[in-house]
């Protein structure tokens, strides 16, 4: 397991790691071991924000403090996938033609529009944040992505090749029985925690609405791509995140 941690880290964040193996073992469990890159998100969410309410920051600093965190630690390898299926999207061409244009490492204008918008929005819901909903908030980072794993290990795949085809293909039944295991975990963490900080109802409806853009990622995967890629687990990531956040924030203050 080690040596799968090793590989997520090397992979699916940008903090330098020795030995990472992309095959074997490294590969079979990599994707168990992607929920931990959350685990050192929300670490770092909870220690900046406390820190940032010790100093008496402004809430436009903090939000945009918090929205740079997780493409600081992932390289942006998710907003990546996020601004090409935004790109494949709004091309409405056929689904070879989507695929191409996921696959073109050039930007285009939807693709720039589109992550302006979420950098903004994300930013202003990160600067609603405070430091009682940081026992929930820390699992946002969790689960988007052991979901995302479990999505990679048992949805269809559009394309023969690329990196989630590469590393799907090595993950054994066991590796899948652990991230559903991990999924579960995370949620009824989220709850437990959420309950003990006061926040139990926003908890609850911030794991049902992970759950609910699950659902529809399945759906919007088959519908247009007939199969899920690397580009659509990032694009399903990033949007699952600043859902539960919104979500998180909105029901807290009701």
């Amino acid at each position: 397991m080690r040596k799968a941690i090793r590989t997520a880290f090397s992979i699916y964040s940008a903090i330098p790691v020795k030995n990472g193996e992309w095959t074997g073992d490294g590969m079979a469990y990599v994707l168990p071991a992607m929920p931990l890159i959350g685990v050192v998100i929300g670490a770092v969410y909870v220690i900046l924000l406390l820190l940032m309410d010790a100093l008496h920051m402004g809430f436009l600093f903090r939000g945009c403090v918090l929205t740079a965190v997780p493409i600081l630690i992932t390289g942006g390898i998710h907003l990546d996938g996020f601004m090409d299926v935004s790109d494949a999207v709004h091309s409405y061409g056929t689904r070879e033609e989507r695929l191409a244009i996921m696959k073109d490492p050039h930007v285009g204008a939807f693709a720039i529009m589109d992550t302006c918008l979420y950098l903004v929005v994300y930013a202003g819901v990160c600067s609603e944040l405070t430091s009682g909903l940081m026992p929930a908030a820390f699992f946002v980072f969790v689960l988007s992505r052991a979901l995302s794993a479990l999505a990679a290990a048992t949805f269809p795949k559009a394309k023969k090749n690329g990196m989630l085809h590469s590393v799907a293909e090595q993950v054994p039944g066991r590796a899948v029985g652990m991230i559903g295991a991990e999924v579960l975990a995370s949620i009824l963490l989220a709850l437990i925690l959420g309950a003990f900080a006061g926040v139990f109802a926003a908890a609850l409806l911030m794991v049902l609405a992970a759950v609910l853009m699950y659902v529809i990622y399945f759906f919007v995967m088959l519908g247009l791509f007939d199969g899920t890629t690397g580009d659509l687990a990032g694009w399903f990531l990033q949007l699952t995140e600043l859902v539960m956040i919104l979500v998180l924030v909105v029901v807290s203050r009701m």
